[in-house]
């Protein structure tokens, strides 16, 4: 794809505040526009796509492609939005077998950014998206754990994101248990204290990290066990809290991997 003047010169910024429980018309719209101009879908192949995603029968009296079309699109327009994810995913599974769903992911996520869409089709997936830094840092440790062979702190990472990710409703005491858990992994491997908490470790281990930094993680490991493993009926956890802990845990085992391969 060619970048349009405004992409080129930062001209068409997204909206500050992502949108996430949500799927605007807009983003519908474009949706449809991809799948019936630039994937070359035929409306009826559209329609039985949308159905089949959605476990419904096809209005057997529309057949002339200009009925099928605006029964798919009405489909498209009334779902909910969570379903409306659901339909995306569906094709995504579709393009591997045509193996274009690298094409259809950059048409996706090229309209995700563009109307402020706080989702990312990955992997065939639609996951959390963060801002770009956020979104870097994530990733970068994920990757980093898989090179280093930390395959249970990876295992928990991915199950962080995925918990934010999730729908219709995102599991976020989930997430922060899993995105300390992922980091706890990582230190006691290292340390070679299998029997210790992340806290007991910093306190053993003053030299893991710079010392004003053991103290923020010994206290933000403090925080998720009073709200993610004792979850209490007058305390709800904020997505912005999740996220925020997701982010130094992802930052934190990256500075880890990094020092450990200087011998720490």
């Amino acid at each position: 794809m060619t970048d349009s003047f405004s992409e080129r010169y930062g001209y068409n910024l997204p909206p500050e505040k992502l949108i996430r429980e949500d799927a605007p018309e807009r983003i519908r719209e474009y949706f449809i526009a991809v799948i019936l101009r630039d994937m070359n879908q035929t409306v009826n192949n559209f329609r039985w796509m949308i159905c089949s995603a959605l476990s419904i029968r096809p209005n057997p009296d529309n057949w002339s492609d200009i009925n099928v079309s605006y029964e798919a699109e009405g489909i498209i327009h009334d779902v909910k939005w969570y379903e409306f994810y659901d339909i995306i995913e569906y094709y995504a599974r579709h393009f591997v077998q045509k193996g274009l769903l690298e094409v259809f992911s950059d048409y996706i996520n090229k309209g995700f950014t563009k109307f402020g869409i706080g989702w990312i089709l990955k992997d065939g997936l639609v996951q959390a998206r963060g801002d770009e830094v956020f979104q870097y840092v994530t990733t970068n440790a994920i990757n980093e754990l898989e090179e280093n062979g930390y395959s249970r702190a990876n295992k928990e990472l991915k199950e962080a994101f995925a918990d934010l990710s999730r729908r219709p409703e995102p599991d976020l005491t989930g997430t922060i248990h899993h995105s300390i858990g992922a980091l706890e992994s990582v230190a006691k491997d290292l340390c070679g204290e299998s029997k210790l908490t992340l806290g007991e470790i910093v306190k053993k281990y003053p030299d893991l990290m710079p010392p004003l930094i053991g103290v923020a993680i010994e206290k933000l490991w403090g925080y998720t066990s009073d709200v993610a493993r004792h979850i209490r009926e007058d305390r709800s956890v904020l997505r912005e809290e999740a996220q925020f802990v997701l982010g130094i845990s992802a930052s934190v085992i990256s500075y880890l991997m990094e020092k450990n391969q200087k011998n720490f």
